[in-house]
């Protein structure tokens, strides 16, 4: 689960970030898993990671990761998705996708695996 606060005296807003109680085994290993997953990318590549600010699993609200928020342009899956005014509607392939998206978009990410592999 993932919660926007924003604050008036800070910016950008903060995200925490909450495992799904019912869906997960042992939120406090999946929360620790994640905050070093996302650490280890932001040292190692160039994608736009937010920044921490804490983790743990003692809180009242169970394990969280607290972390800036950061505007995106939406999943990879999302940008190859066939348009639907459905929300609830499950990702299908756009067959209709212009080279020119898929160029771009699988060009970002030969980028990010080549700055990370060299």
């Amino acid at each position: 689960m993932l919660y926007r606060i924003r604050l008036e005296e800070s910016s950008p807003d903060i995200m925490v970030r909450l495992p799904c109680p019912s869906l997960i085994q042992f939120p406090w290993e999946k929360t620790a898993q994640e905050a070093a997953t996302a650490a280890l990318i932001a040292k190692e590549t160039g994608l736009p990671i937010p920044r921490q600010h804490f983790h743990g699993e003692e809180s009242p609200v169970g394990p969280y990761v607290m972390m800036d928020h950061i505007e995106t342009q939406g999943s990879v899956s999302a940008r190859l998705t066939k348009p639907s005014k459905d929300s609830s509607e499950h990702h299908v392939l756009d067959p209709d996708i212009a080279d020119s998206a898929l160029e771009a978009i699988w060009g970002q990410i030969a980028r990010v695996i080549c700055n990370y592999t060299s």
